[in-house]
């Protein structure tokens, strides 16, 4: 048993490295007393030796096991600060992240309500360009009976004068025609109203595009600068808390 004693204390606690050097010491000298022979004075060495290490040794071991374990416990308590902050961090970041979630589903559901007014529009500027050549067209025709009518009714000689003969029956004859396709084509002449009514809504749907975009970007710098408060939380978290409760 005492030559076990030394290895035990040769293990060493480092706080009370004082105490276990002197009793090793003890420890040696009877050992190498026994060795030699138990005469009543390696008795009495060796009962003083067994009272310092019940009075001194061991009381400095519970000792230190004591200081051992409060340090343990101590750590132990810092990881559940730790535990704890890391959760209030994780609660911080889903919350924003949450919100990001829901910014970006908001800026999604406006870019499709854009997309739709601007799909609208374009439809509506291609109406637009059909209906003004449609005008075009009627334009061309009434300027072409126009002119027919004109170098009718207005025929000049070679020196300019004007030589046209209303009383001739060819001439009527050939009045009334031109008249009446001109009366004809008044009749179905909607060019320019149609083009002004379509013009008007396409204005409406432009202004309301450009409306809806600029909501949407309003959206999306709200949704860029929640995905920044998103990443610096993280990143905080990162920064923080391996630190939290590490101080021995």
């Amino acid at each position: 048993m005492m030559q076990g004693m030394p290895n035990i204390l040769g293990k060493g606690q480092d706080l009370h490295q004082s105490e276990a050097s002197p009793v090793s010491n003890l420890l040696e000298t009877a050992g190498n007393m026994l060795k030699n022979g138990a005469t009543s004075d390696v008795v009495e060495f060796v009962n003083e030796t067994l009272h310092e290490i019940i009075s001194a040794v061991i009381p400095a071991i519970e000792d230190a096991h004591d200081q051992d374990q409060a340090l343990i416990n101590s750590m132990w308590d810092q990881f559940d600060v730790a535990m704890a902050a890391l959760e209030q961090a994780n609660l911080q970041i889903q919350h924003v992240r949450d919100e990001r979630g829901e910014i970006s589903d908001r800026h999604k559901h406006c870019r499709v309500e854009e997309d739709e007014i601007c799909q609208e529009k374009r439809r509506c500027d291609y109406d637009l360009f059909g209906l003004w050549r449609d005008w075009v067209e009627e334009e061309t025709e009434i300027r072409s009976i126009e002119g027919h009518i004109n170098g009718h009714f207005c025929q000049t000689d070679a020196d300019g004068h004007y030589n046209a003969n209303g009383t001739l029956a060819t001439f009527r004859s050939l009045s009334v025609g031109w008249m009446s396709s001109f009366i004809d084509v008044m009749h179905i002449y909607r060019g320019e109203v149609d083009y002004d009514e379509k013009r008007l809504i396409c204005e409406e749907l432009y202004l309301g595009l450009d409306t809806k975009t600029d909501d949407c970007d309003a959206q999306q710098d709200n949704l860029e600068n929640s995905a920044c408060a998103h990443a610096e939380a993280v990143r905080t978290a990162q920064a923080e808390l391996p630190c939290l409760g590490m101080q021995p």
